[in-house]
């Protein structure tokens, strides 16, 4: 047996621990149990909402639950005095925000219809400003012909969205007209207008003008498009939205971004709706998002609604999910195309699938542009066009929903006229001509490259930083497969050298700083910006292709065959003669092995414009909007941590 150990002279008569905090045991993993956060009634927002029912901050949680169960059964008993009483006091008390890339839509969800305030806003400046100008006519050179010709990248996308309508055409057994193009630019060359007084003209815009030098430092929405901005140059025009985000290039800070915001829905609260600024904490708002949305955006927003406008509460839902709501279906297609951007989303049972979002940079603007550039190439007679005056661009806009659809009557020589009203000219008739110009404007969706908007994200997050995870520090947008694969297919691509240098270069910075460069997400792209311009630009019936094939995860069975057969196309920016059937072509020629595609007009006759407004007054009419108010009180406490918590399909994350 070992001798026993001798206690050393530093240890003998000794009692003292390592520490003086309690020692905890080690935990015993076969009885190991907890349920914190495993119970709604240990959460903050339910235990607010339970609160704010029973009105008594000290009623015990039983309690609750058991006045809830007794609401819920008196609710059951009589829910068609709900409908009729309680469902009308509570839209009467609502408003539905759709903020699209154009318009605001604006309303009570107990109206019928809602107001439509353009997205713009003219403001005073100290100095004179210099008006941009775009006339086309400046922006191309003549051939030896004497028509107009734009740069080389424009005219062999024109000669390839040519050569797709003759081919069309050659299979509708439809002729194409002799010499049609030289008919059309003879006759247009030697149109003159017609100059109608200004007391003839019942259609003369009232032009704003100002008395007694007395002008306001603000003018919003259609009054600011009936500003004469050569009479009064100290006017400038702002879009505080553009492509559907925040317009990061025309301003110099986000505090005058927000500013022109606040005064176009303030203007619309107060003037249209006839709201009393100081009533809004006793309404609640409905905020309807994009589906594949920037949290800089919805956040901004929010605080907007609950510090300056102080709304008593809000909910947001997701713009396809009202979409769907409006149309009555429970799953769909939505195809929104708006005026500059147009996203695809596919909805299923009441909730947006995540990997099936796209968002794209084009939409019925580009139409607009298009349709002039090919007017100019055919010696348009209004050859002072500036298409960067608002009454100038409408004009175009209604040329454009006047004249262009697909379909095989409009292939043909055609006589039109319009009338050009603006403030310094009067009014004037003219007189053109048109062959394939009304036809290949619409045919852009299909061959988007020819609208050339890559430039349009050029100053993106000059403002506002990308957004961050508070504890990873990596970016938390959402992000999208079927939009991260059409960006990775449409990403333009670096030449060797670019690319070798560019390696070299970030190289040498890790080199240095021993730190790797976060990666940026925008809208759902994994690449840096400084190397790839975010130019999402593809073909529509591609997109919806694509966003098809991610909702279902590859499996084109049966759940594919219903996202197909049910194609709903929203927007103002596809409203043309033809269009869905066309849609309709491409995608079968592309999906042979799907027996019904069915792309369907919205329902009831509803203005394809307005339908997710609609959605949204429908969704303040749900139940279970109750759960999802998100009140001052909470988003003061949690801030956009309370959306994890308050959103219907839990599409917020992080």
């Amino acid at each position: 047996m070992a001798p026993k150990r001798k206690q050393s002279d530093t240890e003998e008569g000794i009692d003292f621990k390592f520490t003086q905090f309690q020692i905890v045991p080690p935990i015993n993993q076969k009885n190991f149990y907890t349920d914190y956060l495993k119970r709604d009634d240990q959460m903050y927002i339910w235990r607010d909402t339970a609160n704010a029912k029973d009105g008594e901050p000290d009623t015990t949680i039983g309690d609750v639950k058991q006045e809830d169960s007794k609401k819920a059964a008196e609710e059951e008993e009589d829910g068609m005095e709900e409908n009729t009483q309680e469902g009308k006091q509570r839209d009467a008390k609502t408003v539905v925000i759709h903020v699209g890339s154009q318009n605001l839509r604006i309303g009570l969800a107990s109206d019928h219809f809602p107001k439509t305030v353009p997205m713009v806003v003219a403001r005073k400046m100290r100095v004179n400003f210099e008006h941009p100008h775009l006339q086309l006519s400046k922006m191309c050179e003549k051939n030896e012909d004497g028509n107009l010709e734009f740069d080389e990248e424009f005219e062999n996308n024109l000669k390839l969205l040519q050569t797709e309508l003759k081919a069309r055409l050659k299979a509708k057994k439809n002729r194409p007209v002799p010499n049609g193009p030289a008919l059309v630019n003879n006759f247009n060359k030697i149109s003159k207008p017609e100059v109608i007084p200004s007391h003839e003209d019942p259609l003369k815009p009232d032009w704003i003008q100002f008395e007694n030098n007395e002008r306001p430092d603000v003018i919003i929405g259609e009054k600011a498009s009936l500003l004469p901005l050569k009479e009064y140059p100290e006017y400038r025009l702002f879009h505080p939205l553009k492509d559907g985000i925040f317009n990061e290039n025309d301003y110099e800070s986000s505090q005058q971004m927000f500013s022109d915001i606040y005064e176009i829905l303030k203007y619309s609260i107060s003037d249209l709706l006839q709201i009393p600024l100081s009533q809004l904490p006793q309404y609640s708002s409905v905020f309807i998002v994009p589906d594949l949305y920037d949290r800089i955006y919805i956040e901004r927003f929010l605080d907007l609604l609950f510090y300056d406008l102080q709304f008593g509460k809000s909910a947001i839902v997701q713009e396809s999910l009202c979409t769907s709501f409006g149309a009555g279906m429970s799953s769909a297609c939505v195809v929104d195309v708006g005026a500059e951007k147009t996203s695809v989303s596919c909805v299923e049972e009441g909730i947006v699938i995540p990997n099936s979002r796209i968002n794209m940079k084009y939409g019925g603007d580009d139409v607009t542009l298009l349709f002039a550039k090919l007017l100019a190439k055919s010696n348009f007679p209004y050859r002072e066009l500036d298409l960067c005056l608002p009454y100038d661009w409408d004009l175009m806009q209604s040329l454009k929903e006047k004249y262009c659809g697909i379909s095989q009557g409009t292939y043909n020589i055609q006589v039109n006229d319009f009338h050009s009203r603006t403030p310094d000219g009067g009014t004037k008739k003219y007189s053109f001509k048109v062959l394939d110009e009304t036809i290949l404007s619409p045919f852009g969706y299909f061959r988007p490259d020819i609208f050339e908007n890559g430039e349009k994200l050029k100053d993106r997050y000059k403002l506002f930083p990308v957004s961050v995870d508070v504890y990873e520090n990596q970016p938390n947008n959402p992000e999208s497969l079927a939009h991260t694969t059409l960006l990775q297919i449409t990403a333009p691509l670096a030449s060797k050298e670019e690319e070798l240098k560019s390696v070299a270069e970030d190289s040498k910075a890790d080199d240095a700083n021993k730190v790797k460069k976060p990666r940026v997400v925008h809208l759902g792209s994994l690449a840096y910006p400084e190397r790839i311009k975010e130019k999402l630009i593809y073909p529509l019936d591609d997109a919806i292709n694509q966003s098809i094939f991610s909702a279902c995860e590859g499996n084109l069975g049966d759940q594919a065959k219903n996202l197909y057969s049910s194609i709903l196309i929203v927007g103002g920016g596809a409203l043309f003669p033809g269009f869905s059937h066309l849609l309709e072509e491409r995608l079968q020629s592309k999906r042979a092995n799907i027996p019904n595609i069915a792309v369907l007009p919205p329902p009831r006759g509803l203005d394809a414009q307005i339908i997710a407004w609609k959605g949204g007054c429908i969704y303040n009419r749900l139940r279970i909007v109750s759960e999802f108010w998100i009140k001052t009180s909470d988003w003061k406490t949690l801030g956009s941590r309370v959306l994890q918590y308050k959103t219907l399909g839990y599409f917020w994350t992080g």
